[in-house]
């Protein structure tokens, strides 16, 4: 069959078809009823196909204005075509773009292989659908995560002065044991977030001040360097211009053991070990390296000063038990003032005929002889304290050893008189009280076998 002269330049439509069933052509001139044409068809004008035109070859069309168009191989436009479409496209297998796509409307689409894709209002995957770049992703606005964001970790990096780490993630293991001097920012933005995990001892150099750009110095908390250890872990942010840290866990801080105690206001640790403050090897509980201050009162069971205790101002050093010195003592520039445990308390009586006693008359025991320090005499005998046994001087001595000294001091109005008979001591020196006098008993223990205990008095 020819087409009609008259219809030869209906366009500048070209279709170029192997073999093909048009079922109505409708043209400016005239109507074709369905038939097949095997050769080529060419129209300078516009062909109108208001039922369905099926072509199982291949076509060069300019524009195709049409309600459904159903491609069973491949819809290509080639040059500079545009293929527009007005209202939902449905790709129920792959689409290939070259070019650009542009969406005004919401589409649903399988999978998208695309160099660039440009979203004007939202980019969303429904069910379990993936958006994968392998590229770099740019948000100019914000972006929303309803569900988990999952990041990458990198390649581990071994330790250099000068840290280079990879585009592959933004959480790296660091090997070895080379000191870091700076961290590279080639490829790193200002707000870029690295996380680094150390597997080894190094020292990470705090504002190094002698690296070069690329190369940037890392700003430390605490303007100290970091000394790392297996599974030390550090967080910094690249600012544009250093390495800021955000946030560190050591090897110590992994089971720090702090947390709060029976009352919320208290603090405790549960470790075993020792808090050593200025020190990283704690010899004790607590262990300060440095100077101390307590602004109020401390109270010790123990205090052992390997140097110096001092009180300043008008501090008051005050010991409720045993002060034991293993050194030498010095006072300079203060008093020494020894008071009477229970305040200066003189015999009950006044006769002359009582025996010294601290409080009520009697012999002074020997717990009332070590603690109470000073006595009153009126007249009479000051009866020695018992030496021996379980309540004598020596078993009631801290720790009593050979060579201890203790001292009392006598004060009498009336002269009065030392009795020495009590077992196990020796008393060298006058044994008589002089009226208005002081006498200080210093006496020194000399054995302290359990129940034969001796000391000698002066």
């Amino acid at each position: 069959m020819q087409t009609p002269k008259k219809h030869k330049h209906l366009g500048k439509l070209l279709i170029t078809l192997g073999v093909a069933t048009l079922i109505a052509i409708v043209t400016n001139a005239s109507t074709f009823a369905a038939t097949t044409i095997g050769s080529n068809i060419s129209t300078d004008g516009n062909a109108s196909v208001t039922g369905t035109l099926g072509v199982t070859g291949i076509s060069t069309l300019g524009t195709v204005n049409a309600t459904t168009v159903n491609a069973s191989t491949s819809l290509n436009t080639i040059g500079s075509g545009t293929l527009t479409v007005a209202g939902e496209a449905t790709l129920n297998s792959n689409a290939t773009i070259t070019g650009t796509l542009g969406v005004t409307g919401i589409s649903t689409l399988g999978t998208v292989n695309a160099t660039t894709v440009n979203a004007s209002t939202s980019l969303n995957t429904t069910g379990s659908g993936t958006i994968t770049v392998a590229g770099v992703a740019t948000f100019n606005g914000s972006a929303t995560f309803n569900g988990r964001l999952i990041e990458k970790q990198g390649v581990a990096v071994a330790s250099a002065n000068n840290l280079t780490l990879g585009s592959d993630g933004n959480v790296f293991n660091v090997t070895g044991t080379t000191t870091i001097n700076g961290i590279d920012t080639t490829s790193w933005t200002a707000g870029s977030h690295v996380t680094l995990v150390f597997s080894d001892a190094l020292t990470v150099k705090n504002n190094w001040g002698v690296v070069q750009a690329p190369i940037q110095e890392i700003l430390l908390s605490g303007g100290t360097d970091l000394t790392t250890a297996s599974n030390t872990v550090l967080g910094l942010v690249y600012d544009g211009s250093v390495w800021q840290e955000t946030f560190r866990k050591t090897a110590a801080s992994a089971s720090s053991g702090w947390g709060a105690g029976t009352d919320s206001n208290d603090i405790q640790n549960t470790n075993s070990g020792n808090v050593g403050i200025g020190t990283a090897a704690p010899a004790a509980k607590l262990e300060v390296n440095g100077t101390s201050q307590f602004d109020s009162t401390a109270t010790f069971t123990t205090i052992n000063a390997s140097t110096s205790i001092n009180t300043t101002g008008s501090g008051t050093l005050t010991v409720a038990g045993v002060t034991t010195l293993n050194g030498n003592v010095r006072i300079g520039g203060s008093r020494v003032i020894q008071t009477n445990k229970t305040g200066t308390i003189p015999p009950a009586t006044s006769n002359g005929t009582e025996t010294c006693k601290a409080g009520v008359a009697g012999s002074p025991t020997a717990t009332e002889a070590l603690d109470s320090g000073i006595f009153f005499c009126i007249g009479g005998l000051f009866n020695m304290p018992t030496v021996q046994g379980t309540t004598g001087l020596v078993s009631l001595l801290p720790g009593a050893a050979v060579g201890d000294i203790f001292s009392f001091l006598i004060v009498t109005t009336t002269q009065s008189l030392i009795s020495t008979t009590a077992t196990g001591l020796t008393f060298s020196g006058s044994t008589t009280l002089a009226a208005n006098t002081t006498r200080q008993i210093w006496c020194r223990v000399t054995g302290i076998t359990a129940g034969s205990e001796t000391v000698t008095c002066y």
